[in-house]
């Protein structure tokens, strides 16, 4: 939908820059912090699997969109941290 039809129709398009400001002090900071123990990213990694999460605006999905990005980042990060772990120590 282009900007006139979502007015028409009452669709909110959350933007990036609203989406950081609501969700970084609710939960992406305290997701972001750095952990260096295996046993630590592998909890990490399951805690993620299990967050939910709900557009309150019940838009046009833009802010499902990017926190489905930005807990992939943080999966990728975490997956990446694994691999090096794992390659240095030589165990999984």
């Amino acid at each position: 939908m282009d900007r006139s039809q979502r007015r028409a129709k009452g669709a909110q398009d959350t933007t990036e820059e609203n989406f950081f400001r609501v969700t970084e002090p609710l939960f992406l900071d305290e997701l972001r912090k750095d952990s260096r123990r295996r046993s630590e990213l592998r909890a990490f990694r399951e805690r993620l699997a299990r967050v939910n999460l709900f557009d309150p605006a019940c838009g046009c999905s833009n802010f499902l969109v990017i926190a489905y990005r930005e807990l992939r980042l943080l999966e990728i990060k975490v997956v990446r941290a694994l691999r090096a772990y794992e390659a240095v120590t030589g165990s999984r």
